[in-house]
């Protein structure tokens, strides 16, 4: 088996003895359909020509379903908040925050990173939001908004300060800033006793426009009855109150696989647990493929590691379409890895899941200059079929998978094989 002995050890699937197991001698190497014309070049995410389609129904899903409201649920909740803050007698503020330079970061990565980078940053603004109780919204475009009701000052200085270093932590590469090497943001912040809502919002744009024009990757603030003041870069002490860096538990990839419902690492025991007993009850065929993207370790050294996250999401997100119509089940594991369960059908059902999912990532045609075997983003698939029983485990269907993916391996890439 090669260098693809341990397939097991790159899955972080339990205790399977490959070499204790042997080999079938049969298996069905099928291969993709050729000639498909590239419709997406992410040639190192140079697409200056096209405009970001930030009203797209997938991209304005991910946000929803990051909780992050759009413009109108804003205006909304601003006309409840303003109400409710002048009848008790609270601050209300209003953050309006600014992606630098971000025309730079289009025009030089192209559609599809900004996109991801937006989903990003945004990802990371909602986690300190959902800390202090605040709303988010994106405004337009690339501007997000933060609407803070109580509290005082210090309050909203610190979850300004807060956003803008989490944008930085998320450490985005942006090499085209003429502020900094990775992705950063600014804040217009101002603060009232609410009389009228159009004054707060002017106000905030007001010091949002005296933050750009006076270097960006700052806060400059408007509090009523207060100078204006500017909060510098790494300004960390409020009233001798120091605001830490927030503590990323998982990676921004992960977090939007599992925003597009694509599962974990974490769930796939227990999930092919679960549909291996369903499947054995119900006396169905359970299938499972193991794939992966081919020659991802020359894509990563070539094009870089953020690329290459672009790629694995979208990679997923392509996966995603076909399984979701199939009603099958796709985790992501680890580096360029994934596993599909497919429970019902046929052999031949979950052989047609496999070679959709190739045209749709043929179609896609994602260059990839670096592989062996083709120009653009190619899978190789391992799948194993049985009927759960008695006399079998489910560790015997995953050694079949996994010997099924090093056969594609063997035999070029950019196979599927079954066993």
């Amino acid at each position: 088996m090669g260098q693809y002995k341990n397939t097991q050890e790159k899955l972080g699937v339990d205790s399977i003895d490959f070499e204790s197991q042997g080999q079938s001698d049969i298996y069905l190497v099928m291969e993709p359909e050729e000639d498909y014309q590239p419709v997406i070049d992410i040639t190192n995410y140079k697409q200056t020509k096209q405009a970001v389609n930030t009203e797209s129904s997938a991209f304005d899903q991910a946000m929803s379903q990051m909780n992050i409201a759009d413009r109108a649920a804003f205006d909304v909740y601003l006309a409840r908040s303003w109400q409710e803050a002048a009848n008790e007698n609270e601050m209300l503020s209003v953050l309006r925050c600014n992606i630098d330079c971000f025309k730079s970061y289009h025009d030089n990565y192209g559609h599809q990173a900004s996109s991801f980078m937006l989903l990003v940053i945004g990802l990371a603004l909602k986690n300190i939001c959902e800390k202090h109780d605040s709303f988010l919204a994106r405004y337009k475009n690339h501007d997000f908004v933060v609407l803070i009701k109580g509290g005082d000052q210090i309050k909203s200085q610190i979850i300004a300060e807060s956003l803008r270093q989490a944008v930085e932590e998320t450490n985005t590469e942006h090499k085209h800033s003429s502020v900094s090497k990775i992705v950063t943001l600014s804040i217009g912040l101002s603060s009232v006793h609410p009389n009228t809502k159009k004054i707060l919002i002017n106000q905030a744009q007001s010091t949002l426009s005296e933050a750009i024009d006076s270097g960006r990757n700052k806060i400059c603030e408007d509090f009523t009855r207060v100078n204006k003041r500017t909060v510098n870069k790494r300004t960390v002490n409020i009233k001798q109150q120091t605001i830490q860096a927030p503590v990323v538990k998982q990676s921004a990839l992960k977090q939007m696989m599992l925003i597009k419902s694509i599962s974990e690492r974490s769930t796939f025991q227990p999930d092919y647990k679960r549909l291996w007993k369903e499947s054995l009850e119900q006396k169905k065929l359970l299938s499972i493929f193991i794939c992966e993207i081919d020659f991802f370790k020359p894509y990563i050294a070539n094009y870089g590691v953020h690329s290459s996250e672009v790629v694995l999401l979208s990679t997923a997100c392509l996966m995603q379409e076909v399984c979701e119509k199939a009603n099958a089940v796709i985790f992501y594991m680890d580096g360029e890895h994934f596993i599909i369960l497919f429970k019902g059908g046929c052999k031949k059902k979950a052989l047609n899941i496999a070679q959709s999912i190739q045209k749709n990532i043929a179609k896609s045609a994602i260059e990839h200059k670096h592989s062996k075997v083709s120009n653009y983003i190619t899978l190789s698939f391992g799948i194993s079929s049985l009927l759960p029983s008695n006399n079998n485990s489910m560790k015997v269907l995953m050694i079949e998978a996994s010997t099924a993916l090093d056969n594609a391996i063997r035999s070029r890439r950019n196979q599927i094989c079954v066993h």
